[in-house]
């Protein structure tokens, strides 16, 4: 069953900035490569964050959380590699605070 790809806003922004085409085809391919298989080959679980994952794509990476139970990713970084593990514990709050 392919998963529902929903793409926040700030990661939508970040990825129609990209003024490259090919880096912008890559990012695409592999957004939609995600309905597919949510933990594709060369996928990586983020340590001390609750579910969320990375996906490479040249130089940029693709912050992600992969919700099974709906069958539904939702892309929620897109950033060079020097610049998206910041702040990401607070994409998602940590589990057990009620939000």
């Amino acid at each position: 069953m392919p998963n529902t790809v929903e793409i926040a806003p700030a990661a939508l922004r970040a990825l129609k900035h990209r003024r490259a085409r090919r880096d912008r085809a890559a990012l695409v391919a592999a957004i939609d490569g995600l309905a597919a298989d949510a933990r594709p080959p060369g996928s990586k679980r983020l340590t001390n964050t609750d579910g969320l994952h990375r996906l490479r794509v040249g130089d940029w990476r693709i912050v992600y959380a992969a919700i099974e139970a709906e069958a539904r990713v939702v892309v929620l970084r897109i950033a060079r590699r020097d610049k998206v593990y910041r702040g990401v514990g607070r994409l998602i709050p940590p589990p057990g605070t009620g939000a």
